[in-house]
């Protein structure tokens, strides 16, 4: 399995997401000999399908926490990894809301789709989970959804971290701190005051001079956003912090070794033999 970056949609708001400016199928990750789903919402299977990812080689369904944009298709991933319980096989990582529901709202994974696979396990910050070579750490966020997380993913080769949708807060940049691949999600440009507790570009700014990471890959952007366009968006950040940072688009792959730990220390040895 090579390793790969994979966004199968990059829509924010429930503007973009449902009027399909954007896809919405969440972001594959493989590493490690395992794929990871994060955040499948609406047409996790249909794009999948466009980009080449064979959900059925999915190992682990990561949900951020219990709103649609994120855990749509939850149990049309989970059906298509198990071949509708086949093969009993593949773990779901998740916050309580989205198990079991609360508040009225109920749970995203049915009860039927979780005797299909190996493992329903509760995301809760700072509960950490081994999954074979892999370390996941849950992360908190500042969200309408009390039990939403991020995941800080600890690879053999690099640590990626997934925002989530979070509002700006300081105790993220000491969570983030040692992240190899930072992917936020930025809903609201420059100069747009947040309507809904999510990040800003001015909050990227902050996160990314602190952090450092060797990537910064900006995502789930809002209608506002794509009006100003977010490529714009991403190489002013890059200017102000001296870190590279995409913007990206559907369907791309990006190879997360090229900006591994490793990968990093081989760069800075080449630099300082010249």
């Amino acid at each position: 399995m090579e390793p790969a970056i994979v966004f199968l949609g990059t829509a924010g708001d429930v503007h973009a997401v449902s009027k399909q400016m954007r896809g919405s199928g969440g972001i594959i990750l493989r590493a490690d000999d395992l794929q990871f789903h994060i955040d499948p919402g609406p047409g996790s299977l249909t794009m999948a399908k466009i980009w080449g990812i064979n959900p059925r080689e999915t190992s682990v369904v990561l949900v951020s926490h219990n709103h649609v944009g994120h855990n749509n298709d939850l149990n049309a991933c989970v059906h298509a990894m198990t071949l509708n319980g086949m093969d009993t096989r593949g773990v779901v990582v998740a916050p309580v809301s989205v198990i079991e529901g609360e508040n009225g709202q109920g749970a995203s994974l049915s009860p039927y789709h979780k005797k299909l696979v190996e493992k329903v396990i509760i995301a809760a910050p700072d509960k950490r989970i081994g999954i074979q070579d892999v370390d996941i750490l849950p992360l908190m966020t500042k969200h309408p959804e009390p039990h939403g997380v991020g995941y800080k993913i600890m690879t053999t080769r690099f640590v990626l971290t997934y925002s989530g949708d979070t509002a700006f807060s300081k105790e993220l940049l000491e969570l983030y701190a040692g992240t190899d691949i930072l992917i936020l999600n930025t809903v609201f440009p420059r100069g747009c005051a947040a309507e809904t507790e999510n990040l800003t570009m001015e909050d990227a700014v902050k996160i990314v001079e602190s952090v450092k990471p060797t990537l910064c890959i900006l995502t789930h952007f809002g209608k506002q956003m794509l009006a100003v366009d977010p490529l714009q968006e991403a190489r002013e950040l890059q200017i102000l912090t001296g870190v590279q940072v995409i913007a990206a688009r559907d369907g791309q792959v990006i190879n997360p070794y090229s900006y591994s730990a490793e990968s990093r220390q081989k760069s800075l040895k080449q630099f300082q033999g010249k």
